[in-house]
């Protein structure tokens, strides 16, 4: 019999290790949720509201990481620091996911900031501003726009600062703010049209 081949072996172990870790969590998710079933039968319905609610933010954690990839690589002249994701619970402030990405302009102090808001109450007011004309254009700066599929709500503050949000699928808001910058609304459009829409609407379902 050959012998393994040490580099081999090492794959292997590395393999199992990246894949036992997504399986605790997933193990853990299950073990909540079959928690809180039995606490429910029992009658213990505080507790086994808890332990849903644990196995809840244990799916907007996993969530959370899953967006982190929709953001695009940064475009010619640009850095960009690593993605962050936080998941907040329910009970605060009505909960959420929150997703970022910063881009720094090379040579310059421009900066555009893409931000992916999922399960947030916070999209109901820009929902309602997207979709009646009269109050978009109730607001200071603001105007509606169309980027791919979506309408979006073009937001100017001054000559070299401005905004972009659109709802996408009625549960993902998405923002793009560029600031110091030269045709800063152009710029925000654009970093807009560079994220993974069809990730996101598939991490929406």
């Amino acid at each position: 019999m050959t012998p393994a081949r040490p580099g081999l072996i090492f794959l292997l172990l590395l393999s199992w290790s990246l894949l036992a870790a997504g399986q605790a969590l997933a193990d853990e998710i299950d073990v909540q949720l079959e928690r809180g079933r039995g606490l429910y039968q029992e009658g213990k319905l505080g507790e086994a509201l808890d332990a849903v609610e644990v196995a809840s933010t244990l799916m907007r954690q996993k969530k959370a990481e899953a967006m982190q990839a929709v953001f695009p690589d940064p475009p010619p002249g640009w850095t960009a620091d690593q993605a962050q994701s936080q998941a907040v619970a329910k009970a605060f402030m009505g909960g959420g996911i929150t997703a970022n990405r910063l881009y720094r302009q090379r040579g310059g102090k421009g900066r555009v900031k893409l931000e992916v808001v999922s399960d947030s109450p916070l999209m109901q007011g820009v929902a309602l501003l997207i979709t009646n004309p009269l109050l978009a254009q109730s607001a200071p700066g603001a105007k509606l726009i169309r980027l791919g599929q979506d309408n979006a709500l073009l937001t100017s503050h001054g000559d070299r600062r401005a905004e972009v949000q659109m709802v996408v699928d009625g549960r993902l808001l998405v923002r793009a703010e560029a600031s110091d910058l030269e045709r800063a609304a152009e710029t925000a459009k654009d970093f807009a049209t560079r994220l993974d829409l069809d990730r996101l609407r598939r991490l929406a379902r």
